[in-house]
């Protein structure tokens, strides 16, 4: 269970983009998105979300279940076809 006490208030300014201008992304602007603008690994070599520059996964098992949260998340999310 996570405690409340693990968690800690970010106040930062965010320049993301909107889900219209992301619709019209062809997949290399968007991979291009992700590896420049999203996730990045810090010197500690912890894997950051980019904005609000909190750590993701900091071992290989946390980014193992990341991606499977990811996977899962995945069926949620309808195609480009049917958008």
């Amino acid at each position: 269970m996570l405690r409340k006490d693990m968690f800690f208030t970010s106040k930062t300014d965010v320049t993301s983009i909107d889900i219209p201008t992301m619709l019209e992304l062809s997949d290399d602007e968007y991979r291009e998105y992700v590896r420049n603008c999203l996730l990045f690994v810090d010197h500690h070599d912890a894997l950051r979300f980019d904005p609000a520059g909190c750590p993701l996964a900091i071992t290989r098992e946390q980014i193992d279940i990341l991606v499977a949260e990811l996977e899962a998340l995945r069926l949620q999310i309808p195609p480009r076809s049917e958008l």
